[in-house]
């Protein structure tokens, strides 16, 4: 219809234009006359008129155009005959132009109704395109109609096939919940348990996850659905289940494969039960394995039942098939045993070998039943073998003993022997003899004994390179902190002081660190022995005390020695009789440490008399110091050679980390053991004790 309307109004504005253009020709050929004539005149079409003032622009010298023949037949009495001639003349020339506006005239009339009929053509062609538009309109509209029909109806068939299809569904639905219903009331009244775990995690250490289990299995084996759930079946076994029953599952499973076993299981409370079980894959539409579903039936009763059976049928059998089945069973341990076995009588012949010992031996079993043990065993030992055939003839049988034997091509090898007598029915004595050869054992424990020998070889030598060297080094060391200590007393320049200073507390460290090296090595070589010998302990404490007060005061700090008694009126003996060098040592090492870790407060040496005898004095040292103490997880490290709580690169201490390790030692030599009470800010106490041999009196 649009388009319609459209070549309607263009075939209007066509015709127009053609009109217009028409009446523009006529309107030229007017002003031609006019111009001709020289006058204004005034057009009697007012059509004419309006359109000229429509388009003055083509005519801009046209105002009034007065086509009047009257004027001229009036007029004639008021001119000469000249005028009046001129007048005629005129006057001939307006009547041609009066006749030729007449034909004018006639034209235009002609081309207006030539264009009224163009016009009404038009008219009629706009109104058969608005009919033939109106047409289409009204079959559109109708085809629009039946199809919003059509589609209504489509939209309500749909939602009447969805109603009924969600009545289906529904319906189908609630059966679907009716069956599962049914069907978890029929697996829970089963007499089988059923499992169903996830088809993953077979080749993980945990196994495929249990998703569902049946009342029947919670009865079976005690577990609750809580207690399985997620968890692998593998929560059933136990140690006597059985491994190649377990790997006949594991490789069905990962060949997505069903299977079938018999195997014991272990319930909540650790009770076996023997179940059979059906484990079979479930699959999806598509044929994709989804689940394994496991059925278990407890079959122990039947399994009990079998046994008896066997048991009974086993008991029916006849002392001869007895006889036969342990023979048998016999024969094939001696056949296929890796070690020698052999039969033999009491004097030493061979009855029977088994095939390992002939390997072993080079002779077949023909050959070596026409000989000899003793042929077999080199000379230096028949003295030997006689004594262990003795042992055994009366004892029944021989520990385990090494031997050598003789090969067929002549070299000997080593060899371990067993042997235990036996009896046959006629009273005969025989004896098994189990034989295993020792040869690549001797092999390595030969490079063992050759390595350990080497090894120990150049430890020593390593100590005595040490030693010598320690040794060598300790004069030179002492000379320089003689020759410091002096220059120190003989009051240097306040610039020099500081050197010798640090020269003499740098040697000492140094002697420090050579005589720990001492006591090592001699520790190492099991050198250091005990030398017992009377000595008076008020006298090595004195001396303790003055070596050490002096050290101690440099540090601003107390170093006492106390004794007590526990026993009362008796008092700590002076004599003892022991090593007093070694006991000496240890104190050292255990005043130095207290003194390089105690900045404030003091440090105590105690000595105190636990318990005495008439030739024993049980006595309890201990050196406690107010120092920046030991964490307890520390402690172990204490006694460890050349370990130190502190073994950073940036450590405040020095130190070697020998010093507790060698004093634990010496007081392991004397009978004792150092213990340590520690902690962290409140300082240290290191505690031994010794039973010490008092003099005899006269």
């Amino acid at each position: 219809a649009k388009e319609t309307r459209l070549l309607s109004e263009a075939l209007k504005q066509s015709y127009q234009q053609t009109v217009l253009t028409e009446r523009m020709s006529l309107l030229a050929h007017y002003i031609g006359i006019q111009q001709q004539l020289g006058l204004t005149f005034t057009p009697l079409d007012d059509e004419l008129q309006q359109h000229l003032r429509e388009h003055e622009a083509l005519a801009p010298n046209i105002r009034n155009l007065v086509i009047a023949p009257e004027v001229f037949g009036n007029t004639q009495s008021l001119y000469s005959p000249a005028q009046q001639s001129e007048l005629q003349s005129y006057q001939a020339k307006v009547h041609h132009f009066i006749q030729d506006k007449s034909d004018l005239t006639k034209q235009l009339q002609a081309l207006e109704q030539s264009e009224a009929r163009q016009y009404n053509f038009a008219l009629l062609s706009e109104q058969r395109l608005q009919a033939l538009s109106d047409k289409r309109l009204t079959t559109l509209w109708n085809i629009k109609n039946s199809l919003l029909i059509g589609l209504l109806l489509a939209i309500i068939l749909l939602i009447a096939l969805n109603v009924t299809q969600f009545r289906l569904m529904r319906k189908k639905s609630q059966q679907q919940e009716k069956l599962n219903t049914l069907l978890t009331v029929c697996l829970n009244k089963a007499n089988d348990a059923v499992v169903i775990t996830e088809v993953s995690n077979i080749e993980e250490p945990t196994g495929p996850l249990i998703i569902y289990v049946n009342e029947t299995f919670t009865r079976m084996t005690g577990y609750s659905t809580e207690d399985v759930f997620g968890k692998t079946p593998r929560i059933l076994q136990g140690p006597l289940t059985q491994r190649k029953e377990l790997a006949k599952i594991r490789y069905a499973l990962m060949h997505w494969q069903p299977v079938r076993v018999e195997i014991l299981n272990y319930t909540k409370t650790k009770t076996l039960f023997w179940v059979e079980i059906d484990i079979t894959p479930i699959t999806d539409e598509n044929g994709w394995i989804t689940h394994w579903l496991a059925i278990q039936r407890d079959i122990t009763e039947r399994k009990v039942q079998q046994t008896c059976f066997d048991e009974l049928e086993l008991s029916q059998q006849t002392s001869q098939e007895k006889q036969w089945l342990s023979e048998y069973k016999l024969q094939q341990l001696f056949d296929l045993s890796p070690l020698g076995i052999c039969l033999l009588t009491m004097t030493g012949e061979f009855i029977e070998v088994n095939p390992a010992f002939e390997t072993m031996m080079g002779y077949s079993k023909a050959e070596l039943t026409q000989l000899n043990n003793l042929q077999l065993t080199p000379e230096k030992h028949h003295d030997y073998a006689k004594i262990q055939m003795l042992a055994m003839y009366e004892q029944g049988f021989t520990k385990p003993f090494e031997l050598e034997l003789i090969h067929k091509d002549g070299t000997h090898f080593p060899v371990v022997i067993n042997s235990v007598r036996i009896r046959d029915s006629d009273g005969k004595d025989y004896h098994y003899t189990i034989i295993q050869d020792i040869t690549e054992r001797k092999h390595i424990e030969q490079k063992l004994k050759a390595a350990k020998e080497q090894a120990e070889e150049l430890s020593t030598l390593k100590t005595h390179f040490i030693s010598t060297i320690s040794h060598e080094l300790r004069t030179p060391m002492t000379t320089i902190i003689g020759y410091a200590e002096l220059a120190l007393v003989r009051e240097p320049s306040e610039t020099t002081r500081p050197f010798l200073t640090i020269i003499d507390r740098a040697a000492k460290n140094l002697l420090a660190l050579l005589n720990d090296i001492l006591d090592f090595t001699k520790l190492q070589t099991k050198q250091d022995q005990l030398y017992i010998a009377e000595f008076d302990l008020q006298l090595l404490l004195n001396n303790l005390k003055n070596d050490f007060s002096m050290m101690a005061e440099k540090k601003e700090l107390l170093f006492t020695v106390e004794q007590s008694s526990a026993l009362p009126n008796v008092n700590v003996p002076n004599t003892l009789i022991g090593d007093a060098d070694k006991l000496k040592r240890v104190f050292i090492n255990l005043i130095g440490n207290a003194l390089k870790f105690t900045h404030v407060g003091k440090i105590t040496l105690i000595v105190r008399l636990k318990q005495m005898s008439s030739s024993h004095a049980l006595l309890d040292f201990s050196v406690r110091d107010t120092g920046i103490g030991i964490a307890e997880k520390d402690h172990d490290k204490l006694f460890k050679l050349f370990s130190q709580v502190d073994s950073s690169d940036n450590r405040q201490y020095e130190g070697t980390g020998l010093g507790l390790a060698i004093s634990d030692e010496l007081v392991h030599i004397m009978g004792g053991k150092i213990s340590v009470d520690s902690r962290v800010g409140e300082g240290s106490t290191f505690s031994f004790s010794l039973n010490i041999e008092l003099p005899k009196t006269v």
